[in-house]
């Protein structure tokens, strides 16, 4: 009977937590990043979609929308550049690794995706290089 109970314990104790959602303590309005930031050097339209601006900065990019920020886009320092970092970074964060099936410029790209954090990291499956760093500033980000 112990066992089983020993059992019951170990499987439901041990599960990987789920995001039920996160408050980003970076969530601000487009005004506030501009006040932070200053004007941006570049603003476009997302290609991906039109109702989304992206404001670059030199060595960030914004993604906005609705007057939010929606995401921020960089790209990593140096003792970022491997996924190894990122994977120790991480170890007492629950994270998954997304494999793409869809070749980027000739590079097989994968993702390290922390769902608490809101966090991306996308690097080359190949090589193990981060090529960029995706974070989420959404109050209502769920994934």
């Amino acid at each position: 009977m112990r066992f089983y109970l020993f059992l019951v314990f170990i499987l439901f104790g041990c599960t990987p937590e789920k995001s039920t959602g996160r408050k980003s303590q970076y969530s601000y309005s487009v005004q506030h990043l501009i006040s932070q930031k200053g004007e941006p050097q570049k603003s476009e339209d997302n290609i991906i979609d039109d109702k989304y601006q992206m404001y670059q900065y030199a060595n960030e990019t914004y993604q906005v929308g609705n007057n939010k920020v929606i995401a921020k886009y960089r790209n990593p320092e140096n003792a970022e550049k491997n996924i190894q970092y990122w994977r120790h970074f991480f170890k007492n964060d629950y994270y998954k690794i997304v494999n793409d099936s869809v070749d980027h410029k000739s590079l097989k790209l994968s993702k390290l995706f922390v769902p608490k954090k809101g966090i991306t990291i996308i690097f080359n499956k190949t090589n193990g290089i981060v090529l960029r760093i995706v974070e989420s500033m959404r109050d209502d980000y769920v994934k």
